[in-house]
């Protein structure tokens, strides 16, 4: 993927001047400013490298791509029909599918950790992701969001191949600094089809 060049389409600034006389503008860039700033870009990176470390089961880049964002209450009915709330259970949110179809949720990198093993199958090893497309949109630092749509590839060169279409929309938040400057805090994928 040309991450650069995306990375660079929130951040880049073209400059064109044009004097008083009939001449073509001239026209110079892109020009990039410092660090990346908030935009679909940036989204787009957050949502790719993602997607890349569940493939590699990178669990220490899980701690750099999640972000705490739950700040509000759960809501729920009680057994009797009456509506309730409670503090929310951890900092995010995932949502994903297993190998076999089998919804999976994680709220916290411990859970994350352990969802990531399940998807190395013996024999069929790791799977490959295909981002297919992405859409991304930055209406406010504090929640951006993506949807990502991919498939999901198990088995290697000399086995058949399984092929799951998925689509996943996530909501993330810029916090700067350090890359990832977008951190996820909802992700929730499922089959397409």
């Amino acid at each position: 993927m040309q991450r650069s060049l995306l990375s660079g389409l929130c951040a880049c600034a073209l400059l064109v001047s044009s004097s008083m006389s009939k001449e073509a503008p001239v026209v110079s860039g892109p020009v990039l400013p410092g660090p990346v700033l908030p935009g679909p870009g940036g989204v787009y990176d957050a949502v790719v490298d993602l997607v890349d470390a569940l493939d590699r089961g990178d669990t220490e880049y899980f701690e750099k791509a999640f972000t705490k964002s739950r700040h509000g209450l759960d809501f729920y009915h009680k057994k009797d029909g009456k509506l309730s709330t409670r503090e929310s259970e951890g900092p995010f949110d995932f949502y994903d599918v297993a190998w076999d179809g089998t919804p999976k949720s994680a709220r916290s990198l411990k859970e994350l950790d352990a969802y990531a093993k399940t998807l190395d199958r013996k024999g069929e090893g790791r799977p490959k992701t295909n981002v297919t497309a992405v859409y991304a949109d930055c209406p406010s630092g504090n929640c951006s969001y993506a949807v990502v749509e991919f498939d999901r590839v198990w088995g290697g060169e000399n086995l058949k191949q399984r092929v799951v279409q998925m689509r996943a929309t996530a909501l993330v938040k810029h916090v700067g600094g350090k890359a990832p400057h977008f951190r996820v805090f909802h992700w929730h994928a499922a089959k397409r089809h």
